[in-house]
């Protein structure tokens, strides 16, 4: 009996020491945040639903994400450029790196702050994740819940860039300089199982085959 008693205290101090990321688990978003607070509650986009920014950059960040809301919801949630409220806010704060942002959603309303458009971009893009699989749909989905839960989210890029290197002799994939958001590109022509030579081949394939 002693040593049950010890090991049922053991696991309560245990799970007592567990790190803030343990609340989040059930939350995916790619790439993970520097950092994630759990909040109370839920914000819920609806026919209400409005942005306000500050400039006509921030936003076309907004109506592109607003969008996603018309085929999916059947709703579009509205975009005022230079109004102070609104449920989803766009503020500048110059303290913030390049393409970082802080992101605090509690269930009135949504604060985004970010030093320049990428960082604007990104948050939004964190939204999308929260939100549910439906948003990427083309038909109204009657019984989505367009609900994202209450937190604050800071983010920022741990790299100066964002590098892909694709082997093309085993993937066939067209305009990545336009799909991907990546900065340095580099493509592997030439690869070592790409040639499958056997015996000796040199007399019946041409010189150029073999780099000539």
């Amino acid at each position: 009996m002693k040593y049950t008693c010890l090991i049922l205290l053991w696991s309560l101090f245990a799970t007592m020491a567990l790190p803030a990321d343990n609340l989040i688990q059930s939350i995916s978003i790619v790439p993970c945040p520097e950092s994630i607070t759990p909040g109370t509650g839920y914000f819920t986009f609806s026919g209400k639903t409005d942005f306000t920014v500050e400039n006509e950059e921030q936003a076309e960040v907004a109506r592109c994400f607003s969008a996603l809301f018309t085929q999916a919801a059947g709703f579009t949630p509205c975009v005022k450029v230079g109004e102070k409220k609104g449920k989803i806010s766009f503020l500048t704060d110059d303290a913030l790196k390049s393409e970082a942002y802080h992101l605090e959603i509690t269930p009135r309303q949504i604060i985004v702050k970010a030093s320049d458009t990428k960082g604007f971009f990104y948050a939004l893009q964190t939204i999308r994740q929260l939100l549910p699989a439906s948003i990427e749909g083309t038909a109204v989905a009657e019984t989505a819940d367009w609900s994202v839960p209450a937190m604050t989210i800071k983010d920022e890029p741990r790299f100066g860039y964002r590098g892909l290197m694709v082997d093309v002799a085993r993937f066939f994939i067209l305009s990545l300089h336009d799909a991907l958001p990546i900065s340095l590109f580099y493509s592997e022509r030439e690869s070592a199982s790409y040639y499958r030579l056997y015996g000796n081949v040199e007399n019946q394939y041409p010189a150029s085959a073999f780099g000539g």
